[in-house]
């Protein structure tokens, strides 16, 4: 499968002003990496206390005005978690058909290698949708 985002529907979430910023896994940079700075963006390696409180401070050291998430469980539940803590816009793009962690008040993080399922304030979001190929 091949997923395909289109420039004109990433544009429409996207501030005016540069105060956003895109996370994602590795997995998925390949999808935003021509359309949008490296400084506005923050990969997530894992989906831990540690990932949620960087991007909190960085949130607030940038004094973003929107996030975006981008991927499936663990850049999404980070950046929930982080723009729940903060009252920060969110935008989830789901990169998996089967993913609900877009629609719970709910983010799974670990902490010291335990899974800790926390309940939250809902952010305000929007959802943006890929267009989703299936190739050979």
């Amino acid at each position: 499968m091949r997923y395909i985002l289109r420039e004109q529907e990433l544009s429409s979430v996207l501030p005016v002003q540069n105060d956003f910023l895109v996370t994602c896994t590795s997995r998925y940079v390949h999808l935003i990496s021509d359309k949008i700075d490296i400084s506005q963006r923050k990969l997530i390696k894992n989906a831990d206390m540690s990932e949620a409180t960087e991007l909190i401070k960085l949130i607030k050291q940038k004094q973003l005005s929107k996030v975006i998430g981008l991927g499936s469980g663990k850049a999404i539940d980070v950046t929930k978690f982080a723009t729940a803590q903060t009252k920060t816009y969110f935008v989830a793009i789901p990169t998996c058909l089967s993913t609900n962690c877009i629609f719970t008040d709910k983010s799974t993080l670990f902490t010291e290698g335990e899974k800790n399922n926390s309940q939250i304030e809902s952010p305000k979001r929007d959802y943006l949708r890929l267009e989703y190929y299936f190739t050979e």
